[in-house]
């Protein structure tokens, strides 16, 4: 996902933070006033809402959304997945040969961190479809015992 993504993702998730937090923090909801608060839960059976308030905070998250999905459309970073012909051009790879490209990639039954980051560059200059095999593979090597990571 490119960072523009994740930025603004992050954005519209801190401003739904905000506005919950705004809408919690109303004196009427948190005074604890009995009269207050035991009338309307008798009558409906629930907390009395400002339904215009509550409007124009669902407008307002409607406003964010369409902006962040232009933003998307218009941001020419990296194209996503199905926007990808090498993607869709690599047939899919076995486990069997995902367990031997592994072994290829490692030096040996027992791995350190200078293995595994020069594992992680060979994985990176892969097709997506042969990294999720491939990782598959060391999954499977760790989970089975024939593979050891020495951190």
């Amino acid at each position: 996902m490119s960072r523009m993504l994740v930025v603004s993702n992050l954005v519209l998730a801190l401003v739904v933070c905000v506005l919950v937090w705004r809408l919690h923090g109303q004196p009427a909801l948190l005074a604890g006033d009995a009269s207050s608060a035991a009338a309307p839960r008798a009558a409906g059976g629930a907390m009395p809402r400002d339904d215009d308030a509550l409007e124009r905070v669902s407008a307002r998250l409607d406003r964010i959304d369409s902006r962040l999905e232009a933003m998307a459309r218009a941001y020419p970073g990296e194209p996503g997945p199905a926007a990808s012909p090498a993607a869709a051009d690599t047939p899919p790879m076995s486990a069997a040969e995902a367990d031997r490209r592994l072994a290829g990639m490692l030096p040996g039954p027992v791995v350190d961190h200078e293995a595994i980051a020069r594992y992680r560059a060979q994985l990176a200059m892969l097709p997506e479809a042969h990294q999720a095999a491939i990782e598959a593979a060391l999954s499977r090597a760790i989970n089975q015992d024939r593979l050891r990571l020495r951190l």
